[in-house]
């Protein structure tokens, strides 16, 4: 379910990361002390068209995305916006597999869905709601309609 390789390319790979990521318990170390500020440049170069609204979701109650710090480029996010950042990258690799391509990917999770209610992106934000997602695109990997 979680290819750390296609995750970590996601975030830019040991370049932006600072170094290769060989295990989930040492991503989980790197978003718990606060992903490097260049991991969101990657993420949303894969996202473009809808970059913004990835912005947007990662930096959700914290002001508008004309108004992120600096510390997007040289600085660590904060370890909520970290795990933010992960469920989209996690999700949108696992998409990715499941659907095919990135294109379809990316139309899948920012579209709404009548299963969530909302699009998959919007459900990302807590916990739950990322279990409830990839739980939905593991029903698609073994053909269940959801």
């Amino acid at each position: 379910m979680y290819d750390i390789d296609k995750i970590t390319q996601l975030l830019g790979g040991a370049e932006t990361l600072g170094k290769a990521v060989r295990s989930p318990l040492e991503l989980s170390t790197m978003v718990r002390d606060g992903l490097p500020g260049g991991v969101l440049a990657s993420l949303a170069a894969h996202l473009a068209p809808d970059a913004l609204r990835i912005v947007e979701f990662i930096f959700k109650n914290r002001g508008s995305a004309s108004t992120m710090p600096s510390f997007m480029i040289h600085g660590r996010f904060s370890t909520e916006q970290s795990n933010r950042i992960y469920r989209v990258a996690a999700t949108l690799a696992h998409a990715t597999d499941t659907l095919g391509s990135l294109a379809a990917a990316k139309t899948w999770l920012t579209s709404r869905h009548a299963f969530f209610d909302a699009a998959p992106l919007d459900r990302l934000e807590t916990e739950n709601g990322h279990e409830n997602v990839q739980a939905a695109l593991g029903c698609l990997d073994h053909g269940i309609a959801v």
